[in-house]
């Protein structure tokens, strides 16, 4: 147990890491950054507590906000998908939801791109929702949500592939 927290916290601060130095200098087209932090979300355990996972969360949120100077446009977002998750797992999972890391074996792979896709997308889309707060932006918004999407689900299943075991 002990050794597992270590390594969620490692995970956290490396990938907050990551994101400043590395993913939010990418800047596809202009517009298009990868959310690669969401990592975290994606790979936390599915048995976890909730609670501790939901602070985590916010947490990560804050830190990326606080350093990418977002507004609160990545908390809100990385909140309301923690909060969701559990209907997310149960809805990408069904009946194989209580596997603890089924990102990385254990499951179908149409399972595990679903619960993907939706992690990203649910994030994006709330994320450049806060970002424009506008009606008026709204094919701006979904574009940017799932072009942002898109380049975050391949980065985010190529190092996904590290973990696998065999």
């Amino acid at each position: 147990m002990l050794q597992e927290n270590i390594q969620i916290g490692i995970t956290f601060f490396v990938l907050i890491i990551l994101q400043f130095l590395v993913f939010s200098n990418i800047d596809f087209f202009g517009f298009i950054n990868p959310f690669v932090y969401l990592l975290f979300l994606v790979r936390y355990r599915l048995d976890g507590n909730q609670s501790i996972f939901i602070l985590n969360s916010f947490a990560l949120g804050f830190f990326v906000d606080l350093i990418l100077g977002t507004a609160g446009a990545h908390t809100i977002a990385t909140l309301t998908v923690a909060y969701l998750r559990p209907l997310i797992v149960g809805f990408s999972f069904g009946i194989n939801a209580d596997v603890p890391y089924a990102m990385i074996k254990g499951t179908r792979i149409s399972n595990q791109l679903t619960y993907l896709g939706l992690i990203i997308f649910l994030h994006a889309l709330i994320y450049y929702s806060i970002s424009y707060f506008s009606w008026l932006a709204f094919f701006q918004i979904m574009k940017n949500a799932f072009l942002t999407s898109v380049l975050t689900f391949i980065l985010i299943w190529l190092i996904l592939g590290f973990y696998k075991t065999k």
